[in-house]
């Protein structure tokens, strides 16, 4: 597309929303996937703790700080969006949440520090997602001169990256961003070394929109993606990165 036509994302994945004309249509909902996405009505929810964690103390600082919401419906937060959180069960935002919700959606620089299991990954994801939802796709250049047009491969431009020091990691980060970008025009996907490369450049083959990578594979993917409209960098440390990422700076 040239880099002067109009933001539109008509896909052709039937769970995968539009977005046309500045209007966001989210897909029609797949029970099935549903179910693979948030488990069953039955499953015994495991993870997030609510009541546990809704009395931790929270540190907040920085300048003029916004502050903290207090439910989901208070957060400034995209309604397709609020409808996949309840699906996943999360009945309020943890104290993480709360004030990185607020923090992010005002388009300001965070760095986060809680504990395995806090919601930091929703603490991200959650604005992030919302201001997409709502903002649409952001029209995308030529392809890069190092592209080769012979290849039958397209060329990614995710908007947003996410970067976690391993692939376990990176794969858990990349379920929660499928669970919460359900139905919409954002489409997500994950590279990661030890696995199968060829399954996941045919993800990227589709569209990618929300990337979450290791710095290993990310480099063996610089023909596929384009770094150019990237807006939104997140760096999850929850593990110590090698001297590859040490000398940058590291923002959750």
């Amino acid at each position: 597309r040239r880099s002067d036509a109009p933001a539109e994302y008509p896909r052709l994945d039937r769970d995968i929303g539009i977005y046309k004309n500045g209007v966001h249509t989210p897909a029609a909902r797949n029970p099935r996937l549903e179910q693979k996405l948030y488990g069953t009505e039955e499953k015994e929810r495991t993870g997030i703790n609510f009541e546990k964690y809704d009395d931790i103390p929270v540190e907040a600082s920085g300048q003029g700080v916004p502050e903290p919401v207090l439910s989901f419906n208070e957060a400034p937060l995209d309604s397709l969006l609020l409808e996949n959180i309840e699906l996943a069960k999360y009945t309020q935002p943890t104290p993480v949440q709360k004030y990185s919700i607020p923090i992010v959606a005002s388009d300001r620089d965070l760095m986060a520090c809680a504990q395995t299991g806090s919601g930091k990954t929703g603490g991200f994801l959650f604005p992030i997602l919302s201001e997409l939802f709502k903002r649409g796709p952001q029209p995308t250049p030529a392809p890069p001169s190092n592209h080769h047009h012979g290849m039958h491969r397209r060329v990614a431009y995710p908007s947003t990256l996410i970067l976690a020091p391993t692939r376990e990691l990176a794969s858990q980060i990349h379920d929660e961003s499928r669970k919460f970008a359900y139905r919409s025009w954002v489409r997500t996907c994950v590279v990661y070394g030890g696995a199968d490369i060829n399954h996941q450049l045919r993800q990227v083959d589709r569209g990618c929109d929300l990337l979450t990578a290791t710095p290993g594979r990310l480099p063996t993917s610089s023909t596929l993606f384009w770094m150019k409209l990237i807006g939104c960098l997140i760096w999850d440390l929850s593990l110590r990165l090698d001297a590859w990422s040490r000398k940058r700076t590291c923002l959750v």
